[in-house]
């Protein structure tokens, strides 16, 4: 595992690996029968993900690694919402972005590869639902997609554009 990261999955959980060709790929973690974490790992066994759960939902801090070993993003979860600092880092460790998520409400933004040094996606949610606007940037400025959501339904207006221009058939209600 990533060492240099304290894991909320607790260490007394019992592991139940699963193995390709000798090689772990992923585990799921259980305390007194209870699903409490899961882990995956890449084909180089390079920790890609770790999860953990309290009642089946996300608790703890919830991490995702780059295929060369650094910490891609961390997101912290309280009762399965987002809740506290979320952080992302681009493949040579250098912050990208962080926003504060309070019980599932906020703006989720997603910088994509890391070299484009704009968003690639923003999301709006309350109390852990999709709730607002959700746009898909393509350049920096410019917006690929956009559409709304109330309380995790889509809902409203939905455009997508090429090249800064609104495809046919968009808006679409």
């Amino acid at each position: 595992m990533n060492q240099r990261y304290r894991s909320s999955i607790p260490r007394r959980a019992d592991e139940k690996a699963k193995y390709i060709e000798g090689r772990k790929v992923s585990a799921e973690y259980f305390l007194d029968g209870e699903l409490v974490g899961r882990r995956y790992w890449n084909e180089n066994g390079i920790l890609q993900w770790d999860q953990p759960l309290r009642n089946g939902r996300g608790f703890g801090t919830f991490r995702r690694w780059h295929s060369n070993g650094r910490l891609m993003w961390e997101e912290p979860f309280r009762n399965g919402l987002a809740h506290g600092m979320c952080r992302q880092w681009d493949e040579s460790g250098e912050l990208l972005s962080c926003y504060q998520m309070k019980m599932g409400t906020g703006v989720d933004l997603w910088w994509g590869d890391g070299r484009s040094r704009y968003p690639t996606e923003e999301r709006c949610f309350l109390r852990g639902q999709r709730h607002g606007f959700e746009r898909w940037w393509c350049r920096k400025n410019e917006v690929h997609e956009e559409m709304h959501f109330h309380h995790g339904v889509e809902h409203g207006v939905f455009r997508k554009w090429t090249w800064g221009k609104l495809e046919s058939g968009y808006p679409k209600f």
